[in-house]
């Protein structure tokens, strides 16, 4: 499988680039999203070989709090990079509200 398929979500999955492009406006408007942490939030972030298949790790949903996108640009420009090295997810930790988030992420939630 080419990096392009192994990181897409499906387009079916909650907040997936064909899920909003089917929305219409006022759908838009009663969604929930998820709760992003502010950047400078990430501690660290690590690629590994671990293939998570959890809900968890895939599927991203509206009660997830998730590292803001700035934080994780380091990791998004080296994913075909570390793909084409056998990896396939993501090792983050955060910290939000004085609470440690942990996860591993598949590649297709980052």
């Amino acid at each position: 499988m080419n990096f392009k398929d192994y990181s897409s979500p499906f387009s079916h999955q909650l907040f997936s680039a064909d899920y909003f492009s089917g929305l219409v406006f006022g759908e838009v408007a009663e969604l929930q999203y998820p709760t992003i942490a502010p950047p400078g939030s990430v501690t660290s972030q690590s690629f590994s070989v671990e293939e998570p298949h959890s809900a968890a790790a895939t599927l991203m949903s509206s009660l997830d709090v998730i590292p803001s996108v700035q934080d994780l640009l380091p990791t998004t420009s080296g994913m075909e990079d570390a793909y084409a090295q056998g990896m396939r997810s993501v090792l983050v930790k955060f910290h939000m509200d004085k609470v440690e988030h942990s996860y591993c992420y598949h590649f297709t939630k980052v």
